[in-house]
């Protein structure tokens, strides 16, 4: 079980960047053409960070 605990927080590390990057870059501005995708990889980590309480860090 350590080495997916492992995959998963290089995972959730790597879509914290890339959303902290947007913000930096301004792809958070509902005019921006990357909003869309934005929108969804703050959905994805705000869905992984649930999951953390869950089966995943069992």
């Amino acid at each position: 079980m350590g080495d997916k605990n492992f995959i998963w927080n290089l995972l959730k590390d790597d879509i914290e960047m890339v959303i902290e990057q947007g913000r930096n870059c301004g792809y958070d501005s509902e005019t921006s053409d990357f909003y869309g995708k934005f929108e969804a990889y703050e959905f994805i980590l705000d869905k992984m960070k649930q999951l953390e309480g869950g089966y995943i860090n069992e």
